[in-house]
């Protein structure tokens, strides 16, 4: 009976063991070099990836963690004493989220001499799990905000434009319709 018992609780935790995932640890030298990517498919938990930053210099420096998937349901960067860093997701009002056009960006900021290492939570529990980190410089992430914003910039331009357009050929042609498409692109 005791063997029993003993095979049915190694069954158990072994089977509980299956289809889940190590948590990843990746130094801030590779996901500023190439990245890291990966697609977990339909997933049933959070996952976990570690992150260590590691600061030689004499100052702090600063480092940006670019997340691609703004959809995910919870987001969280933690130190690993528990301390939440980031709290973000679909809980949360999405103006407040650190979100830049289309991905998260978080900054991160390593004291002089020090070695942080941090854990990203990323949970979209019954749903598909697919994203793709990079570490970026504050020049990178500069260049990144300045090409962004140039390109809202000549979409509402070039919006503006049509609308006065269609608001000019409105009075031209007396058509309320084109007065009305016009109001409707300056209103969307």
């Amino acid at each position: 009976m005791p063997r029993l018992l003993i095979f049915l609780f190694f069954s158990c935790w072994v089977l509980s063991s299956l289809g889940q995932e190590k948590t990843i640890w990746l130094n801030e030298k590779q996901l500023a070099e190439k990245g890291y990517y990966k697609n977990h498919g339909f997933t049933q938990g959070a996952v976990k990836i570690g992150l260590i930053f590691h600061n030689t210099d004499s100052s702090g420096k600063t480092h940006y963690l670019k997340i691609n998937n703004p959809h995910v349901n919870e987001l969280f960067l933690e130190t690993l004493n528990a301390d939440t860093l980031y709290a973000t997701g679909d809980h949360h009002a999405f103006n407040t989220r650190p979100v830049f056009f289309g991905d998260f960006i978080l900054p991160i900021t390593t004291a002089s001499g020090k070695t942080d290492s941090l854990l990203l939570t990323l949970d979209n529990s019954g749903e598909t799990q697919v994203y793709n980190l990079t570490l970026l410089n504050p020049d990178q992430f500069e260049r990144k905000k300045l090409g962004d914003t140039f390109f809202f910039v000549i979409v509402l331009t070039i919006s503006l434009i049509f609308s006065l357009a269609f608001f000019i050929l409105g009075i031209f042609k007396k058509e309320k319709i084109s007065i009305i498409f016009s109001l409707y692109i300056v209103v969307s």
